[in-house]
């Protein structure tokens, strides 16, 4: 059974070398229908940036949403582990045009 969800993963499931590649494919997929994206813990906006750059479709929204304090313990998945306060802005919202970009709880 696992070889055959291997198998069907390297048939049909896309991967991407960065996040950049990734959201064009997406973008290629999405971006020509009206639609919204909302953006978790993108500490310092650069992610949501980058869609912006390469969407131009007035119908796509894009909300941000993030503490901007930092990771409140520490992380650690198989790939990456990051400590206690990483990604921290010190509560500072980040300014950008275009999405909305929602700080703290709210």
């Amino acid at each position: 059974m696992m070889r055959w969800i291997r198998q069907c993963e390297a048939d049909f499931v896309a991967t991407f070398a960065d996040h950049k590649l990734t959201h064009s494919a997406a973008n290629d997929w999405l971006g020509k229908v009206n639609n919204y994206l909302f953006q978790i813990g993108d500490s310092k906006g650069e992610s949501i940036e980058g869609w912006l750059k390469i969407n131009s479709n007035q119908g796509c929204w894009f909300h941000g949403f993030d503490l901007f304090e930092g990771l409140p313990g520490n992380v650690s998945h198989g790939f990456r582990s990051a400590k206690k306060g990483d990604f921290s802005l010190d509560g500072r919202v980040p300014t950008m045009d275009g999405p909305r970009v929602i700080g703290g709880w709210q």
